[in-house]
């Protein structure tokens, strides 16, 4: 067996010799073990120091374990994950990585069914949710808090988009136009190239969108008039402001 020591931000797990089918403890059989492809949990047994979860040889050595409450030791075989903790009672979640391509994170270990949401990491975006059900992983307070939290964002982008929404061109024919395509979606154009605008705000009379244009991420920076009657974009070719008018 491997051992691994995690001295991460976040950690909850502890080493401990070898499975056992007879190992006694407080035993939480899980109703539903495969919640998201590609990882089978079926059961986690709590005894004194240490926290077995046995994982149906899903989890392997390319996996690292980690949580954001607890420091902790961990060890895994073919047939569990051993975890050791002095208060191996408060340790209810963690995360599992595997080769920072997938991540898995866990809740509810301590019940009869466990929670997971499961992330697939791409360059272009980060940790992407592709498995799990939010709505059984969250509490109702964080579900609204969540909520709350996006309409407060949603609104902040509404009341900037509203500001500079338009079109803009420049003397030499060049324009640059912010619109809201047939999905909905912000959308930057500058000379027929569209880029989608995920976060926009200012601060005074600078500016920045933050934009997706695949597979990267642009950023765009302007000056733009208190009456948003035209707006200063840097040219990076040859360092000049170039001012493009509001039509």
């Amino acid at each position: 067996m491997k051992r691994i020591v995690a001295s991460l931000i976040v950690g909850t797990m502890l080493l401990l010799s070898g499975c056992s089918a007879f190992y006694k403890g407080t035993v939480y059989k899980y109703d539903e073990p495969e919640l998201v492809s590609g990882l089978v949990l079926t059961r986690a047994v709590y005894k004194d120091d240490t926290l077995t979860i046995y994982h149906d040889g899903t989890i392997d050595d390319d996996c690292r374990l980690y949580s954001e409450y607890y420091d902790f030791e961990y060890e895994i075989d073919d047939e569990c994950i051993v975890i050791t903790y002095d208060d191996i009672d408060e340790v209810t979640s963690f995360s599992i990585e595997r080769r920072q391509h997938y991540k898995y994170n866990l809740r509810y270990l301590n019940t009869n069914q466990y929670a997971v949401l499961a992330y697939e990491f791409a360059t272009e975006v980060g940790w992407s949710l592709m498995g799990g059900d939010p709505e059984s992983y969250y509490t109702e307070v964080e579900l609204e808090e969540q909520a709350r939290n996006q309409a407060e964002r949603q609104a902040a982008l509404d009341a900037s988009w509203a500001i500079v929404e338009g079109y803009y061109e420049a003397q030499d024919g060049r324009y640059i136009e912010f619109f809201i395509d047939d999905n909905g979606i912000p959308q930057l154009c500058e000379n027929n190239h569209n880029k989608r605008v995920f976060s926009f705000g200012s601060n005074g009379s600078s500016w920045v969108a933050n934009c997706s244009d695949d597979p990267y991420d642009y950023t765009f920076y302007f000056e733009l008039a208190d009456d948003a009657s035209y707006m200063i974009v840097t040219d990076y070719s040859n360092g000049e402001d170039v001012t493009y008018y509001r039509r």
